[in-house]
């Protein structure tokens, strides 16, 4: 996948019909979005799975999430069967926290809801129900047949959120509009903060699959800040899907610091073609 570094300015604007792949840095000065990523979309809802407390104090009452380890058998291997479809039954699921064992195949989480491992064609998992699949390279055999298929994981009890009227209200969702480089995140606390992407790592050719990236940063009229990343698996194609969209960052106010991190379902894009007119 073609990618190039190159800094937006005005003339840029003009060429950026030429070049979607590449790096890209607004300024303070930028009015309008960049036309030429509206494609690429993050909006939706994501569900945070780790929780900070959105206020500035430590004592508004309620109690923290906590993180469990689990295993739980899933099964067995089946003589000339490749894919294996699975739900934990524990959720959410801490993302990268995940160990599927089908007999001696090893399928591991990468922290963006996929599986991989030797011998594993294809893996998924999703952190919010459990869901997931795996799908081996090879067919099985008799030497396969019969081989358990356990999960090893950790998953989230969530706490009790203080008191929605004090400060220290924990975030647990964070709702994103985007328009092109302009983001608007709403937080289940009605909070809302404006700002825009920073940069942004796209494929050269929007019909190619490949990893979409944008940095941001968003701010609040309470003085909260997010900075971090949004990211997604780019199927390609006139019409494809945009999936495993996560929310990685930092929330900032006052003495609270905090990593955010939450993952909303997949969505369908078509793509405005490139050209060079």
């Amino acid at each position: 996948m073609l990618q190039r570094n190159v800094l937006l300015t005005g003339a840029l604007a003009a060429l950026i019909g030429l070049t979607v792949g590449c790096e890209w840095t607004g300024t303070s000065s930028e009015e309008a979005w960049n036309d030429a990523y509206s494609w690429v979309n993050f909006s939706g809802t994501y569900r945070l799975y780790n929780l900070p407390t959105a206020g500035e104090d430590d004592d508004e009452g309620g109690t923290p999430d906590t993180e469990v380890n689990k295993t739980q058998g899933l099964g067995n291997v089946v003589k000339g069967k490749k894919a294996y479809p699975f739900t934990l039954s524990s959720k959410p699921i801490k993302a990268g926290s995940l160990t599927i064992q089908l007999g001696d195949y090893t399928a591991q989480d990468q922290g963006n809801e996929t599986l991989t491992g030797a011998g594993i064609a294809s893996g998924t998992i999703n952190y919010a129900t459990g869901g997931g699949s795996v799908t081996l390279t090879d067919t099985p055999g008799d030497i396969d047949n019969g081989k358990k298929i356990s999960a090893e994981y950790v998953f989230i009890v969530e706490g009790t959120p203080p008191d929605p009227k004090k400060p220290g209200t924990a975030l647990t969702q964070i709702t994103i509009n985007q328009q092109g480089n302009l983001l608007t995140f709403v937080d289940n606390n009605g909070v809302v903060y404006n700002g825009r992407t920073t940069g942004a790592n796209v494929p050269s050719d929007s019909r190619s699959a490949g990893n979409v990236r944008l940095n941001f940063e968003v701010t609040a009229a309470n003085g909260a800040k997010i900075i971090g990343t949004l990211s997604g698996d780019w199927s390609g194609g006139e019409y494809g899907t945009l999936a495993n969209r996560l929310l990685r960052g930092t929330y900032m106010r006052g003495g609270t610091r905090a990593e955010l991190q939450g993952a909303s379902g997949s969505i369908s894009i078509t793509p405005r073609p490139i050209t060079s007119d």
